[in-house]
């Protein structure tokens, strides 16, 4: 609340400075311009009067000079009939000065008070801005407020009396304290007591451990005592232990003897019982081999004799004589196999030949001019085979040609490469030839940091490149990717291009330079761009200032005045030039 009375304050001094000035907030543009107007119109009347002045100043002059017999400097007559007598007018143009000083006075302090309302009507609008927002933010807290008094529901205090809350607050502060102190107290007694707890734990941990072994101690000697069938513990209750040892010593090393030979007895058994199951397994095999082979035997006896009352052969030994003959029983079912398969496809092709031949005229005449027909074709094919054998011999001489030729174009490319480069060299050292040759380098180099900001500036619709003559091209885009010249751009599109161009060469030159320059001026070319490009083009020029350069900007456009955080405005006067107002 105090803000806003202080505000309200400070808006009451500019609505009376405002007063003072006599500006009208509604139009002041306009009453501006209009007193402007009406200020210019009045010297324009009296430098039109003024300069009447002076020509009827300069007639009197001449008029002065006139006699009769001297020619006349304006007309060059020698004769002078009727004399202008000259008036007496430098008073009247001493007063037409004044009052154009008056006008001038008058014109300058109208745009000191325009310019001093448009600052007065700035701090207006921000301390408005200012008082808007703290009375939304002097409504939140009295709502906030509302509610927490709606919902205030501690029936021990009353909102409104202040001193009993601060003073339950203090109480409460100390016994936070207490209650601090007392649980610091809770917390070491309590950690003395895990301390204890845990001390507790470690040794019925280990008295129970202690006890285990007891227990398996007394557990093993019961059951060793229980293992003796033969001693008698009683007896040996009152022997010397030197004695018991000793006869310890001899008892053990019997019985390991006897553990050895039973040891060794008891897998001299397993090995004879392994040997023995395998030893069954063979014979069972055996068995089972024989009594197949027996029975294959029977089998082969029966087909024998089956075979041999279906055969030619009258006994065993004709069939003796032929199976000592050491035949290749497979090779000659093959050759049978063959053979029968031979003469099946032979009567195959006789019964297609018949097939074929059965319309066909086979007299002499028939054979005779087939005959001549087939020598015919022989010889149209030798004559073809030796055109193919000429013809590949010229395809070979042909491919070797080509090789050559091959080989020759490498050499000449690398001929001319290398010409090329002399030609290049020669022309760098002659006249300015390497000045231009890096000025190329250093204008491509240009040319692409320019697109950088020109394709963002165009939507990338356009980009620049260099021809061969080192002249500005730009690719359209829109029109297939073709090239044209810069000049025929529009003005809106030639200030894109020179304003990426002279980025593109300040900071080139400024990278080169290693100095830290960083503030560039532009003048015009805003007038020539439509609303969407002189967003882009400030855009860009915003951007350039988040990169720490100050851009100067030289304009007559009165879009830009709102978005340029500081400006100068700069009148023309015409007795003192050009004047500055703010």
């Amino acid at each position: 609340q105090q803000n806003l009375n202080k505000l309200e304050k400070v808006m009451k001094s500019l609505n009376e400075e405002l007063e003072k000035i006599e500006a009208n907030t509604q139009s002041l543009d306009e009453n501006h311009k209009f007193k402007i107007q009406a200020i210019e119109e009045k010297e324009n009347l009296q430098n039109e009067h003024l300069n009447h002045l002076k020509v009827q100043q300069k007639l009197g002059e001449f008029a002065d000079s006139l006699h009769d017999g001297v020619a006349c400097p304006l007309c060059g007559s020698l004769e002078h009939p009727q004399i202008l007598s000259p008036q007496d007018v430098s008073k009247e143009y001493q007063q037409v000065q004044q009052s154009l000083e008056a006008l001038k006075n008058e014109k300058n302090k109208q745009q000191q008070l325009f310019v001093q309302a448009q600052k007065i009507l700035a701090e207006k609008q921000s301390k408005e801005t200012i008082y808007a927002e703290e009375q939304k933010l002097l409504e939140t807290i009295n709502e906030k407020q509302k509610v927490h008094l709606t919902n205030f529901k501690w029936t021990e205090f009353d909102p409104k009396n202040e001193t009993e809350f601060v003073r339950k607050k203090e109480q409460s502060v100390i016994v936070e304290k207490q209650l601090s102190t007392k649980e610091t107290e809770r917390i070491n007694q309590q950690k003395t007591i895990e301390k204890l707890q845990d001390n507790i734990s470690k040794y019925e941990q280990e008295l129970q451990k202690i006890e285990n072994e007891i227990s398996l101690t007394k557990g093993s000697f019961d059951a060793q005592q229980k293992s003796l069938q033969i001693l008698n513990p009683t007896d040996y209750q009152s022997a010397d232990i030197d004695e018991l040892q000793q006869q310890i010593e001899k008892l053990s090393s019997v019985v390991s003897q006897i553990e050895l030979d039973y040891k060794q007895t008891s897998e001299r058994i397993v090995d004879l019982k392994i040997e023995m199951a395998t030893a069954k397994t063979e014979l069972s095999g055996l068995e089972q081999i024989i009594k197949s082979l027996v029975g294959k035997l029977d089998l082969n006896l029966n087909q024998y004799h089956e075979q041999l009352a279906k055969s030619s052969f009258s006994n065993k030994e004709k069939i003796k004589e032929i199976l000592q003959l050491n035949l290749d029983i497979s090779f000659e079912k093959q050759k049978v196999e063959r053979f029968k398969i031979d003469k099946l496809s032979l009567m195959n092709h006789i019964k297609g030949l018949e097939q074929k031949l059965a319309n066909l005229d086979l007299s002499d005449e028939r054979f005779e001019s087939m005959k001549a027909a087939w020598e015919e074709l022989a010889k149209q094919l030798k004559k073809t085979s030796e055109q193919v054998r000429d013809t590949q011999k010229e395809l070979k001489e042909l491919q070797n040609a080509y090789a050559t030729k091959e080989n020759l174009i490498n050499l000449l490319d690398k001929v001319q490469k290398r010409s090329d480069n002399l030609r290049l060299l020669s022309n760098l050292f002659k006249g300015a030839g390497f000045v231009e040759f890096v000025s190329a380098i250093y204008l491509r180099q240009l040319c692409d940091h320019a697109n950088v900001r020109f394709h963002r500036m165009t939507r990338n619709q356009l980009s620049l490149q260099l021809n061969d003559n080192l002249d500005f091209e730009v690719i359209d885009y829109l029109n297939e990717g073709r090239s044209r010249l810069v000049k025929t751009l529009s003005g809106g599109q030639s200030f894109q291009v020179a304003l990426a161009l002279a980025l593109a060469l300040a900071e080139s030159v400024q990278s080169n330079a290693k100095a830290k320059r960083n503030f560039f001026f532009i003048d015009e070319g805003f007038g020539t761009q439509d609303s969407e490009s002189v967003n882009i083009v400030f855009d860009t020029l915003v951007q350039l200032n988040k990169e720490n350069k100050i851009v100067g900007i030289i304009s007559h456009v009165d879009e830009l005045k709102d978005r340029i955080p500081s400006s100068l405005l700069v009148i023309k006067d015409p007795e003192r030039g050009s004047l500055i107002i703010n």
